[in-house]
């Protein structure tokens, strides 16, 4: 009888299926730095049932997916986890959440559930961040050695991808220096969150601008690695954060 050949294993490859042009060209340039092809998904109705195909077609691969394109089709991430059963689909899924807040418990959420992780940004500036843990994770899950952030930031110089500073994340790390949910995480350890009545209406759980800035000015914030203040000359417009006085 003829030996019997064994099946080459699939390459590995990441599919990409992101709601902002400064994400996709990030994540792009991201993925051709470990010599992987990325592989371009586009929302609409089938897009779940896409995602599942390549992701049993391919077992080396994993997906970058803004959840953004999947509630357009009337999924969030419970219902996205329901619509994949098979646990070795969802841990290879990067759930992506650009243009709403995230907080440790979504992250934490997401994971329970089985998938990769959640990131709330992709950019240039996000990538290489020392507080990033997406690239490495994106390398480790296909079997790849993780790229340095020196060797993705010089491929993001070579390719001219920097950060978007029109978006509201992009003019909350211009002004600070930090990304959108360690701001928060550092006003919370400075400043009280409190129900607040403003023109008859009751915000929950909110402080002031004012009180913000106080914290900041003095050191109420611990000083965050990375964070930096900037003067008001310097400020991008609008500024990212809105002053509400409560003595008007």
């Amino acid at each position: 009888m003829p030996p019997t050949s064994e099946p080459k294993p699939t390459p590995p490859q990441v599919l990409i299926s992101l709601a902002s042009e400064g994400a996709r060209q990030a994540a792009r340039a991201c993925v051709m730095a470990m010599r992987v092809p990325p592989t371009e998904l586009a929302p609409g109705p089938q897009l779940v049932q896409r995602l599942r195909d390549m992701l049993h077609a391919f077992p080396s691969s994993a997906a970058l997916v803004d959840l953004a394109h999947l509630q357009a089709g009337a999924f969030h991430i419970a219902a996205l986890a329901a619509a994949l059963p098979d646990a070795s689909q969802r841990e290879r899924i990067f759930l992506v959440r650009e243009n709403a807040g995230l907080w440790p418990a979504d992250v934490s959420w997401a994971r329970e559930l089985g998938f990769a992780g959640l990131w709330g940004q992709i950019d240039a500036a996000a990538l290489t961040g020392q507080d990033d843990t997406l690239a490495g994770s994106l390398a480790t899950r296909i079997g790849l050695a993780p790229i340095t952030p020196l060797v993705l930031s010089q491929y993001f110089s070579a390719l001219r991808i920097k950060p978007d500073p029109a978006t509201p994340r992009g003019r909350i790390r211009a002004a600070t220096g930090l990304p959108a949910e360690s701001l928060c995480n550092a006003l919370a350890t400075g400043v009280k969150a409190l129900d607040r009545v403003y023109r008859l209406t009751t915000y929950p759980s909110c402080h002031t601008g004012t009180e913000g800035i106080l914290a900041w000015l003095t050191g109420c914030c611990a000083n965050p690695p990375g964070l930096r203040l900037q003067t008001a000359s310097t400020l991008p417009r609008p500024m990212p954060i809105v002053s509400l006085d409560l003595k008007r």
